[in-house]
């Protein structure tokens, strides 16, 4: 399905830069995801009996996903790639061009910046908290987090920005339909019901969803059938 609405435009011009839109935002959301595990010294993941497995038999016991930073981070410029290519092309129909979506034309700086901040908002309101307790002031705690955020942020984000900035370079000359098997492939691989298909349908029925919203709170709305059919 996705590549019908991708490659040949079955849905419709703004179906298919919603279409690879949603993909980008997915393949970034988990680069984020991975850059974040390798740097966790903690693995969660059961280790079962082998006993165990054996009384399983065929229906088998769930394996843990490990996240790939290099495959993510490729995918990701396959994704930028392919959405700068179609901000770029004018509508067909109207001669304009989307480039609201620019947006969404996302680095992994930015990626992981959104990560990391994550990350230091959590533990400042953790520091405040535990300051409460104690009747401390924040301020000294929360300073020392948000610099070494900052510091992190350099340390995490440089090599994979080097890399993304590689692969983009090398992508040029690529069709769209070997940049659709980078992010297609990256997505299959962080799990079950994870598959591009599935991401591009999730992000159809949350725009169903919005829009419904806006027209039940009396908000201006316009739909666009294309990408409504998606949802289906």
């Amino acid at each position: 399905m996705y590549r019908d609405i991708i490659l040949e435009s079955s849905n419709g011009f703004s179906a298919r830069g919603f279409a690879i839109t949603a993909l980008k935002r997915q393949v970034d959301f988990w680069l984020g995801v991975a850059v974040a595990q390798s740097q966790s010294s903690k693995n969660n993941a059961p280790v079962y009996d082998s006993r165990l497995r054996e009384a399983m038999g065929d229906n088998g016991l769930p394996e843990p996903v490990k996240l790939d930073v290099d495959e993510l981070n490729e995918a990701s410029a396959a994704g930028f790639v392919l959405l700068t290519r179609h901000i770029r092309t004018p509508n067909p129909e109207t001669g304009a061009r989307e480039t609201f979506r620019e947006q969404w034309c996302l680095t992994p700086t930015e990626v992981i910046a959104r990560t990391v901040e994550f990350g230091a908002d959590r533990a400042i309101l953790d520091a405040k908290a535990q300051c409460a307790a104690v009747g401390a002031n924040p301020e000294a705690r929360i300073n020392v987090i948000r610099t070494e955020a900052a510091a992190r942020l350099q340390t995490l984000s440089e090599p994979v920005l080097v890399k993304f900035i590689e692969h983009v370079k090398g992508m040029q000359s690529l069709e769209d339909t070997d940049l659709l098997d980078y992010i297609a492939e990256a997505l299959t691989n962080c799990g079950p019901n994870r598959n591009a298909d599935a991401t591009i349908n999730q992000a159809a029925q949350a725009y169903k969803d919005t829009m419904k919203k806006r027209a039940e709170e009396g908000k201006f709305f316009r739909v666009d059938a294309g990408i409504m059919a998606l949802a289906a």
